[in-house]
Order: C-alpha cells, then structure tokens, then sequence
C-alpha cells in the first residue's frame, strides 16, 4: 500500500493550483474521464452529481434518497445519474481511485459499498481493499488494484476534473446538476425525485 499512499500524496498536491476564471463554454453534463454512470446511458433526463465518499451530506443521499431515485426514475429508464469523483480528503481521493480502477460493472456498486462503508476504511485506506473482496469476492485482486489505484498519471486525471469544477462554481458536496440548474447539499427523496422531473 506504500505506492498506493504516494500517488495519493501526489494527486493531492497537485490540487495546489492558480484559480483561472469560469469557462462560459463550460458544460457540467458533457462526458469527463472516470464519469461512473448509473442506469441507461441513454436515459432522457441526466443527473450530475459531484461528491466525496467522506462527505456526510454525500452519504446520506446515497443511503436516503438514492434507493427511490433508482427505483422510481433509473430502473425505469427515465433518468440516469453520473456520478463524479470531488475528493474533499485524502481517503476520499483513495476511494475515486478504488473507484476508477474497479471493474466497469462493478463501479456503481464500488461507490455504494465505499459509502456504506466509511467508517472503516476512511481512517485507515489500508483496509479499504478488504472491505471491498469482502463484499465482491476475487472480481477485486488486491495486486492489480493496488497497481491501478498507484497510477499518478490516473490520479492527476481525477483531480483535473475537479478542478475545472471547482473554476466553475463547485465547491461544495452533493452538488447535482439537473434541468439546467444546479442545487446542493443533501436533498430527501420525494423533492430530489421532483427537481428530476422538471417540478
């Protein structure tokens, strides 16, 4: 795990950057690299999210809101949510980089599993590995992730989506994207399903 901690130290540092003004031509639902998409990619209506697997607020929509939003709007094909890595930490940036190097079918579950699981892993990313072959068996081999997870190169990545972000007015997490609008923080499941719709 020491390259692992490094590339992590790494990334964050390059977060240490000179504020550049808002791109006017900056569009939140065009595709990024590392963008996990959940339901039909196809769906009519998107939903960007931008969190932290640390942030409290991020959890709590994940375990609250997100079951009827699936149930009610991703399973039925209505809408998809895109979910993007906006590391607040060092163990959250640990986790986008799980997250990045998980199997493709496994990334949504990564993401769910991460946040149901933060109490154990975020004090200590040595224990996130486990945490996750706990849940999904050999589809995660600790060497390959590891490896993966060490990439400076796909650490800079993640952190230059949030950057360009964050030149663009995000700065706090959940912040959604829906409609046209942007709203943040943590919303319940009745109002975040009628934003959705379009009120």
């Amino acid at each position: 795990m020491k390259h692992f901690a490094l590339s992590v130290v790494i990334a964050l540092v390059s977060m240490v950057y000179i504020a550049h003004a808002a791109d006017e031509n900056w569009n939140p639902y065009a595709p990024m690299p590392h963008d996990i998409v959940i339901g039909d990619p196809s769906a009519p209506i998107t939903v960007v999210e931008y969190a932290s697997l640390t942030c409290p607020h991020c959890g709590r929509f994940h375990k609250e809101t997100m079951p009827a939003f699936k149930e009610q709007m991703i399973d039925t094909g209505k809408a998809k949510l895109i979910y993007r890595h906006f590391a607040l930490d060092q163990s959250a940036l640990a986790g986008s980089l799980a997250a990045a190097c998980s199997p493709n079918d496994l990334k949504s579950d990564v993401i769910a599993t991460l946040f149901d699981e933060v109490l154990v892993w975020a004090s200590d990313i040595k224990k996130m590995v486990p945490v996750l072959q706990e849940k999904f068996g050999d589809r995660i081999d600790a060497n390959e992730f590891v490896s993966c997870a060490s990439n400076s190169k796909l650490a800079s990545e993640i952190v230059a989506g949030m950057t360009k972000a964050i030149e663009n007015g995000v700065d706090r997490t959940p912040t959604f994207f829906m409609n046209g609008e942007k709203f943040e923080g943590h919303i319940s499941a009745e109002d975040f399903i009628i934003l959705v719709r379009g009120h």
